[in-house]
């Protein structure tokens, strides 16, 4: 964590923006381990629902990744 980053903002903001943003990382990395296709689910919807999370790990995934995201 860079000390002066955000010089305008405190430095209790900036310590719960830095952690906040790994955890809900951490977060979506779960549900995207956990997440399946509803039997209802069409694979149109599971598809933009997986990348719509992997969009929350990385806002700007590569194709490689989000390959990577779908096979796993």
């Amino acid at each position: 964590m860079e000390r002066f980053r955000h010089p305008s903002s405190s430095p209790v903001t900036q310590i719960k923006d830095e952690f906040s943003s790994k955890f809900s990382q951490q977060i979506a990395f779960e549900r995207m381990i956990n997440y399946q296709q509803g039997i209802n689910q069409s694979v149109y919807d599971f598809y933009w629902g997986m990348l719509d999370i992997s969009r929350e790990i990385d806002p700007q995934p590569t194709a490689h990744n989000i390959l990577q995201h779908l096979i796993s």
